[in-house]
C-alpha cells in the first residue's frame, strides 16, 4: 500500500504539478521542475514551496532589462501557434483530391 502512495505522490509531485504550475504562472514546465530541484536543494522543503515565486521574480527581473529578455523568453512557455506558423491549406484542393480517390 505504501508503494502505491509513493508512486502516486512521486508522479504528481514531479510531473503533473510542474506542468500545471508552469501553465498557470507563465513558466515553462522544465524551468519549474529545475527550480523545484534547485531551490529544494538550497533551502530544503521551504525552498521547494518558494521555488515558483523565486522563479517568477527571476523571470520578471529578466523581462525588465532589455539585455536579459532572452532569458525571460527561455523561462516562458512556447507561444501558441499563430496563423503564420503553418502553411495555408487550400480546402478546395483537399476536397477535390479526396473525392478523386474514391
Amino acid at each position: 500500500m505504501i508503494d502505491i502512495y509513493l508512486a502516486v505522490n512521486s508522479l504528481i509531485g514531479n510531473i503533473v504539478e510542474p506542468m500545471i504550475m508552469g501553465r498557470r504562472v507563465g513558466l515553462s514546465t522544465l524551468p519549474v521542475f529545475l527550480s523545484l530541484v534547485f531551490w529544494g536543494w538550497m533551502f530544503g522543503p521551504v525552498g521547494m514551496l518558494l521555488s515558483v515565486p523565486f522563479s517568477m521574480v527571476v523571470k520578471f527581473t529578466a523581462q525588465a532589462n532589455p539585455q536579459t529578455q532572452w532569458f525571460a523568453v527561455l523561462l516562458s512557455p512556447a507561444p501558441p501557434a499563430g496563423p503564420g506558423d503553418r502553411p495555408a491549406v487550400d480546402q478546395k484542393k483537399v476536397t477535390t483530391s479526396l473525392n478523386h480517390g474514391r
